[in-house]
């Protein structure tokens, strides 16, 4: 009886008349078989998964839902953290403003207003 499966692996030519019928993964190579018989084992395959595919447990929503709430309340808090460092970086600029505005005259900037007045000492 010839051999009805073949494995090939990545970047090997398919040999005539076989076609593709499952890929495996764990070894990264493909599962040939005889151009009609290939397509019989695919729905055999796909047929195979879809019946035994079960819906999720209760542990497995559980599990699922807390991973999506903590991803969540991550990006919310990498978000609020990115916009203080922002402020704090756009008030550092604002205050080397007014030091450069005070050492040079008043420097035409958007984040300053004027310069503060200076106070003679009596």
């Amino acid at each position: 009886m010839p051999n009805l499966i073949r494995y090939v692996n990545e970047c090997e030519r398919i040999p005539t008349g076989w076609g593709l019928a499952w890929r495996d993964w764990t070894c990264q190579r493909a599962a040939v078989m005889p151009i009609p018989l290939n397509l019989l084992a695919w729905v055999g395959i796909a047929a195979y998964r879809w019946l035994t595919m079960l819906p999720p447990t209760r542990l497995e929503r559980a599990m699922s839902e807390q991973y999506s709430a903590g991803r969540r309340r991550g990006y919310h808090e990498g978000h609020q953290a990115a916009m203080a460092l922002l402020l704090e970086m756009t008030e550092l600029h604002r205050v080397a403003d007014l030091m450069r505005a005070d050492e040079h005259g008043p420097v035409m900037s958007p984040s300053v207003k004027s310069p503060p007045a200076r106070r003679e000492m009596t």
